[in-house]
């Protein structure tokens, strides 16, 4: 098994425990792991690593109500 692919399956566990910002951090890291596409096109790891990544990210932010 490739070390992007290792990286993906512990994203996807550390993201199923609720863990978003280590999840995101996984899939970082499989992102800068890809070969780049051509140019402005990303491959196909590159596209997926990259919008769990974002899912995540928007997932951990902290909701702050006003008011208080």
């Amino acid at each position: 098994m490739s070390l992007f692919n290792e990286l993906m399956i512990s994203g996807r566990n550390l993201e199923k425990r609720k863990l978003y910002r280590r999840a995101a951090e996984q899939y970082n890291k499989a992102f800068h792991l890809v070969a780049p596409g051509n140019g402005a096109v990303l491959s196909k790891q590159e596209k997926t690593s990259k919008q769990a990544m974002e899912r995540c990210l928007i997932k951990s932010k902290i909701k702050i109500a006003e008011g208080l």
